[in-house]
Order: C-alpha cells, then structure tokens, then sequence
C-alpha cells in the first residue's frame, strides 16, 4: 500500500502509489461499475446502501481506487469494492454517539485537524490520552470508522494525513487491537486514502512496535 521513508525528525512518512485516470483505467472503472451495479439489481440490492449504490454510480473514484490497491485487475478490484460496500451496510459508517459520556471524547485521543501543506485533511491521535479498556472496544471501533468516513469524504481523492502523537506514551497505552483493526479498515474498506503517517515522538521503549 505504501512505502515508508524515515527521517531525521524521528517521523515515519509513507507515500503510496497514485496514478492519473488515463483512457485505460476509464474502461476499467466501467467494468467495474457494471459488475457491481448487475450484481446489485441481481438480488444484492438489500445488501448495499442506497447512498453507496449511488456513489459507484456516479463517481469514479469511488472504484478507481479500489483499482489502484488491486494493481488495476478489474476481477479483484470488484471482489473488494463488493465486500466493502456490505461491510458499510452490516457496520453503519454513520453514528450518533449523544450516548456516550462526554469523557470518551474530551480527553482528544482522535480528532481531525487542519489540513497539511498538500491541502489534505489531518487526522491527529494522541497516544498518550488512550488506555485500553475492553467494555469500550466495540465503541471505540465505531468511533474510529465514523472518524474514517468523515475524513474520506473531506479528502476525496487527495487522500488523508495521519499524525500519531506518542508523546509521553507508555506499554499501557499501546493498544493492538485498536490499532490493526484501524489498518484493516483502511485497507480493505477506504483503500489509497491514507497518503502520510506522521509518528511523532516515538519512546524507545515503544520502538518494537
């Protein structure tokens, strides 16, 4: 997905791949849309949101990436661009959290910040603000999905900046679970969105991982 480069600063920044829509992608996207689309008038409608039946419809980047993170095969571009749109129907993208304590969201362990150099918007985390607490997993899964999707629809095709704040973070802060489950959700469902990590401040300690 991505390649990463290490600098002076004690910063990891990762550059993936991203090519131009050229006439050969453009019949890719349409292949690829019209698998989906068969598939959802087939008896898969229930299966999709409207909205996102809608979105592949009209927008092509919405496929184009999926594309890129398959190396351009249209089969197994649309396997995942499949799996990805049920996934958003089986695990809403869009969450009201009025039910959660405000605590979960005042300690500012995840908010999304101005955007970089490059215009794309920033998702920042603060390690430190984060302990793990398993009655809390499954909010905090949803929590980091809706952050997801707000900050894929203010990046667009720009794709979005991480910055990881480990100032001051130690073993009980290191959270594993949360952490591959965020890279699995972008990978698998907001694919060639991440464009740039950031990890500031990185303990020794904390090195290995």
């Amino acid at each position: 997905m991505a390649s990463i480069i290490h600098n002076t600063d004690n910063q990891h920044i990762v550059s993936p791949k991203h090519s131009d829509t050229d006439p050969t992608a453009q019949e890719l996207i349409k292949e690829v849309r019209q698998l989906f689309l068969d598939s959802a008038r087939e008896g898969d409608c229930d299966l999709y949101d409207p909205n996102d039946v809608h979105t592949v419809r009209t927008n092509d980047y919405a496929i184009h990436r999926f594309l890129m993170a398959n190396d351009m095969n249209a089969k197994q571009a649309y396997s995942q661009l499949r799996e990805a749109y049920r996934w958003r129907r089986e695990f809403p993208v869009h969450r009201d959290f009025s039910h959660c304590g405000v605590e979960v969201f005042r300690c500012g362990a995840m908010f999304i910040f101005a955007a970089d150099r490059d215009g794309r918007p920033v998702l920042y985390t603060r390690v430190r603000t984060h302990v793990k607490i398993p009655e809390l997993e499954r909010i905090v899964e949803e929590i980091i999905v809706t952050t997801f999707e707000k900050l894929d629809q203010l990046a667009g095709d720009k794709g979005f900046t991480v910055v990881m704040d480990v100032s001051g973070a130690g073993l009980s802060n290191v959270d594993m679970r949360a952490v591959k489950f965020m890279i699995k959700v972008m990978r698998q469902y907001y694919p060639e969105s991440l464009r740039c990590v950031l990890v500031v401040n990185l303990p020794m300690l904390l090195g290995a991982f």
